[in-house]
């Protein structure tokens, strides 16, 4: 992470020593997060692994905005496998430069455990007593099947008015969920929880991969890189350097399949022997409620994506855009509008397209956050008007959905364009998700935030990935939901801010299969007479 292009690697090597020898006494700092020295070491004996594999590297150029930049010299992959030894020598790593990234995998899955599940090394180092530190930061992504990467939530407090200059320091207790926050010989730990639920498509109990990818720390918008809340990440910048960016040192395991806990022998023992007896006891009606449990339970709960869906263009309403023309998906109805004299649309389309560097009018088909496949599009039209709508089968009930802002929106929200103003303290955009039954009665309405800057100008939340929307607390009977959106940036034609949002998953619970009631009405009757006998 240090830059050997200005002091060689003996006197890096001292630095980061000295660094090291000063954890001990650093005073307290100003953020809410923890500091440079909390982590897991990197001789702990909770690591169970280390990464063993390189799937990919792609280094960015020494510096991003000077044309025809070099890539890092420090390049040996082979660098990040195995245990943490920037302390040993600082060079052991390999550099990404501006904006690159590297994909490590690892011989057993990283399970969701209790507490941090993996820990990211770099080889930054404390400056002084003062309890900063030059840091090079990287975000951080984990996959399932290694196409589907989701990154972690994190969250950069540091100043945007002043450029951290190349030999910058920083105060990690300003930073969340950023790689290389943390001194050489510590990692930087990570929690699977953060992620439970973000996607179908990520088990965070079967993490094959970890993406880690530099942080360009410009505070030039053309080059920078914002976190998880919209704020552009200020790190050490320009990188013109022979090991410039993020230089990744190792990345530990801290649960995975192996060290997964397995049931205790005795609590095994304990439940046979109970099994054994209530069989014995009440024998007919065991074996009913055993039907009634298990029987529904194939079923609770179903989760419907939209990955069939292949778009005829980059995305598509369901048709070519010459007719109204809906769209369904697993039993699930979605509406679409197409005005052939203006070209424009509303209601539903899908997409797979993946572009979060275009932010204008010209991209309203791409979503913030982890590429998932083929997502949904819901657009207001406020003038026809005519709202997204998504009809359920009869009988389901819709439990929850995952959505994001999308690229178009998410940049209109943060930079403002020729129609929306940027966002500022008391700003807001929500998602309305409004229930109806079969008799076009209400059953609720569920409030989302897709942004919302506190007036009293504390942080601000911009859902940049895919996030899940509890919909549990709409009334039974909900056969259809549409979809609105309010903003504060609005003026007498509407809402300025682009009304648009993106939909990954729906989770639903299928109605009980008549089978399974009749099993049920069985196994009450057969418990009330055995009891009665």
């Amino acid at each position: 992470m240090f830059h050997s292009h200005h002091l060689n690697q003996s006197i890096k090597i001292g630095l980061v020593a000295v660094g090291f020898s000063a954890f001990v006494g650093l005073p307290a700092q100003a953020g809410p997060y923890s500091g440079g020295t909390v982590g897991t070491a990197w001789d702990s004996t909770s690591v169970e692994e280390w990464a063993d594999q390189v799937d990919s590297y792609n280094p960015g150029p020494d510096e991003i905005d000077v044309a025809g930049s070099p890539t890092p010299t420090f390049n040996d992959t082979s660098q990040a496998l195995g245990q943490s030894n920037a302390l040993q020598s600082s060079s052991n790593v390999v550099s990404l430069g501006d904006g690159g990234s590297i994909v490590l995998s690892f011989a057993s899955p990283i399970v969701n455990g209790s507490g941090a599940d993996f820990s990211v090394f770099e080889n930054g180092f404390a400056s002084g007593s003062s309890g900063q530190g030059f840091l090079e930061l990287a975000t951080v992504a984990v996959s399932s099947d290694g196409t589907n990467f989701f990154t972690f939530p994190d969250v950069s407090l540091t100043q945007t008015q002043t450029q951290v200059g190349a030999f910058g320091t920083l105060d990690p207790t300003n930073l969340y969920d950023l790689a290389g926050k943390t001194f050489a010989g510590v990692g930087t730990d990570f929690d699977l929880q953060e992620l439970a639920g973000v996607s179908p498509l990520l088990n965070i109990n079967d993490i094959q991969y970890v993406k880690v990818t530099d942080v360009v720390g410009s505070i030039n918008p053309a080059y920078g890189t914002y976190d998880s809340q919209g704020n552009l990440i200020n790190d050490p910048w320009p990188t013109p350097f022979a090991s410039s960016g993020f230089d990744l040192d190792a990345i530990a395991v801290l649960n995975d399949v192996a060290s997964a806990p397995e049931p205790s022998t005795w609590l095994l023992l304990v439940v046979g022997v109970l099994a054994v007896v209530t069989v014995r006891r009440f024998r007919r009606v065991t074996l009913i409620a055993a039907a009634f449990v298990a029987i529904p339970a194939l079923g609770l709960a179903d989760t419907v994506n939209f990955t069939s869906l292949t778009p005829s263009t980059p995305y598509d309403g369901g048709g070519d855009y010459t007719d109204d023309t809906a769209f369904s998906v697993d039993g699930l109805g979605f509406n679409n509008s197409y005005d052939p004299d203006y070209g424009s649309w509303a209601g539903f389309a899908y997409s797979n397209t993946h572009d979060e560097t275009t932010g204008d009018y010209t991209n309203q088909f791409s979503a913030e956050g982890s590429a998932i496949g083929t997502f949904a599009v819901g657009y207001v039209d406020d003038y026809t008007p005519f709202d997204p709508t998504m009809t359920l089968p009869a009988g389901d009930q819709p439990l929850s959905i995952s959505v994001t802002n999308t690229v178009y929106t998410y940049n209109a929200i943060i930079h403002g364009n020729e129609f929306a103003t940027a966002f500022s303290a008391g700003s807001y955009f929500i998602l309305d998700i409004t229930g109806y039954n079969a008799a076009g009665t209400s059953t609720g309405t569920v409030a989302f935030d897709l942004a919302n800057y506190p007036a009293d100008g504390s942080t601000p939340t911009v859902i940049s990935n895919w996030t899940t929307v509890d919909l549990s607390g709409l009334a039974a009977g909900t056969q259809s939901l549409v979809f609105t959106e309010q903003s504060s940036d609005s003026g007498e034609f509407g809402i300025n801010t682009p009304e648009y949002f993106a939909l990954g998953a729906v989770t639903e619970t299928p109605e009980p299969p008549v089978v399974w009631l009749l099993l049920a009405s069985s196994a009450v009757l057969g418990l009330y007479k055995r009891l009665r006998a």
